[in-house]
């Protein structure tokens, strides 16, 4: 085809073009800077830690919400997850047969469970929490509690399989992630997920 355009200060046709990329494939990754030679990708890893996650996490108390279809249901298809690099103390919103939220807390863990995901499905996912007071709610179904677990304690937060600790093998197509720095009541969760 052909392009026309201009850029100002100069005369005729001109394009200013800085960081594209043209690949094959059902859609776009992240852009790779290269020069002249060329870059082999690694899994691209959304996470955040250090004095910007401190900055917006609340260690006392918080609710996590995700809308997320998994291609896979493993186990390990996490939509998000808090962790401190470890499993002995994590939070994670993540598609399994045995929990769809996962806490652990001085290495031990409790799960959420209210339904066997189905691979494909849209759902909507919400966990509030504090000490001894979790619950979670998937698309509007009653809500399942756990009262005797603590609070874990993080520090990094990661879109998809992103952290070390919580790595796993499942694609998930995300929507929407929200973190809310208080843990939001029962009735508010049911109502976000329906």
């Amino acid at each position: 085809g052909s392009l026309t355009g201009s850029y100002t200060g100069l005369n005729g046709a001109a394009f200013y073009i800085y960081g594209s990329q043209v690949e094959a494939g059902t859609s776009a990754t992240s852009y790779i800077p290269t020069t002249t030679a060329s870059v082999v990708r690694s899994a691209d890893a959304c996470s955040i830690s250090g004095a910007a996650f401190s900055g917006f996490y609340n260690q006392s108390e918080g609710t996590v919400y995700t809308e997320s279809r998994p291609a896979t249901v493993n186990g390990t298809t996490t939509t998000f997850g808090l962790s401190n690099g470890t499993s002995n103390e994590r939070w994670l919103n993540r598609f399994a047969q045995n929990g769809q939220v996962v806490i652990t807390s001085a290495g031990t863990e409790s799960s959420l469970d209210a339904l066997d995901p189905v691979a494909g499905t849209l759902y909507k996912v919400a966990t509030a929490g504090k000490l001894n007071d979790f619950s979670m709610s998937i698309n509007g179904l009653a809500v399942v509690t756990n009262t005797s677990q603590p609070m874990p304690v993080v520090d990094s937060a990661g879109i998809g399989n992103a952290l070390g600790a919580v790595a796993g093998s499942g694609a998930v197509t995300i929507a929407a992630i929200r973190y809310y720095k208080k843990r939001l009541p029962n009735a508010k969760i049911q109502a976000l997920t329906a």
